[in-house]
């Protein structure tokens, strides 16, 4: 037990609890500096965007068992190869769409209604090969396809965008989405190809 004999005795006791206390204080906040930075600083992620275009290939066959692991049913399936292409600079205007050969998929379709109404929704699961580049190999995609017209530039073909996410990627680590302006010339009317211009937006964690 200690004992105070003096006013002197208190004074001196209070500077040590001070200094005691500011030395405490100057400690965590040093630990402050090196953890909060760490535990509030945002994850990063590496983000790539990759275009292509695919065309509907009779060297590409689709796989039926591809669309029979799809979630919904199927009646309208697709192989196709992919396509880097070149655009002018000055532009955009492609002037190029068929450079070299990057991949092939196969397209799983449920068509809701074969008027191809416009504003339409049909779901739409893909899986398709990358074969070159920091992203190549097994990608699969799911979303849905929405019909914009059934009439431009004339009867029957049938212009669309497609919307779907990844959901299966090469890594864990990448995530991401993809999407398509696309033509569908399912009446096989001539001077026309079944096609999509893609836009793949990949992130890598």
């Amino acid at each position: 037990m200690y004992v105070l004999d003096t006013p002197d005795d208190i004074i001196d006791i209070r500077k040590v609890n001070m200094k005691h206390n500011i030395m405490r204080g100057a400690w965590w906040l040093i630990v402050a500096a090196f953890i909060l930075p760490a535990l509030s600083a945002p994850v990063m992620a590496e983000e790539n965007i990759i275009q292509f275009r695919s065309i509907e290939d009779p060297s590409t066959p689709p796989d039926p068992a591809v669309c029979s692991a799809a979630p919904f049913d199927v009646n309208a399936k697709l192989g196709a190869s992919f396509w880097s292409f070149q655009t002018r600079a000055s532009d955009g205007l492609v002037v190029n769409d068929q450079i070299n050969r990057i991949g092939n998929a196969t397209a799983c379709i449920r068509i809701v209604s074969f008027a191809f109404p416009p504003f339409t929704t049909d779901p739409f699961y893909i899986k398709f090969t990358l074969d070159n580049g920091d992203y190549a190999g097994e990608y699969e995609g799911l979303g849905n396809c929405t019909i914009i017209s059934n009439d431009v530039p004339m009867s029957k073909l049938i212009l669309a965008g497609c919307n779907l996410r990844i959901v299966s990627a090469p890594s864990d680590s990448i995530s991401g989405a993809m999407t398509s302006m696309s033509v569908f010339n399912p009446f096989k009317l001539p001077g026309f190809n079944t096609g999509s211009m893609w836009t793949l937006h990949l992130y890598r964690s």
